[in-house]
């Protein structure tokens, strides 16, 4: 395995690497900042829905439904193993990925969230753990992986949800048999 930066130079307004600061909205008033806290929740509520999505689509292909659905149509998705945009052929593409392995627990912690705007769109930030177990029964051998995701989060303007338009997932340690998951080209 090749030698890479801890944490990669992502071009994300909540990189390391982003030498500008990115205007966001603060809230001011009593109101704002409960609208603030709620907006927070509801896109920590719909993070916790898209990684559950994923632990669960070995049980059951169909709650990788869910999982698009809390993605714009016109998403931009990179993983080490590909780049996709839109949500077309992004099951198969989850499955190809995840159907390699017999269990997995994706953890996600240490969020960021702020607004560009007034609750319209939002960046976020979260580490990632990810624990995968290569035996239907045993709990040993397990390929683990951690890094960082970046977000872009719109809100949609008919349902009114949060939705992630962008995403960039930086994979920065691995250990185990990954068999074959972030290779380029993997999950086609």
């Amino acid at each position: 395995m090749s030698k890479r930066p801890a944490l990669m130079a992502v071009d994300h307004p909540l990189s390391y690497a982003r030498k500008e600061k990115v205007a966001h909205h603060r809230p001011r008033t009593l109101e704002e900042k409960v609208q603030h806290l709620l907006e927070i929740q509801d896109i920590t509520d719909m993070l916790n829905e898209f990684t559950y999505a994923l632990d669960a689509c070995l049980a059951d292909p169909t709650t990788l439904e869910t999982y698009v659905e809390l993605l714009t149509d016109d998403c931009h998705l990179h993983f080490p193993f590909g780049s996709y945009k839109g949500t077309a052929g992004v099951p198969q593409m989850v499955l190809n990925a995840e159907s390699r392995f017999s269990r997995m627990m994706h953890m996600t912690s240490n969020l960021k969230i702020i607004f560009a705007d007034t609750y319209k769109t939002a960046y976020g930030r979260a580490t990632i753990s990810v624990t995968n177990g290569l035996h239907e029964v045993h709990l040993d051998p397990n390929f683990v992986e951690g890094g960082y995701y970046y977000f872009t989060f719109r809100k949609n303007h008919n349902t009114q949800q949060w939705q992630i338009s962008y995403l960039y997932l930086d994979i920065s340690w691995t250990q185990g048999d990954s068999r074959g998951l972030n290779e380029s080209g993997a999950a086609d």
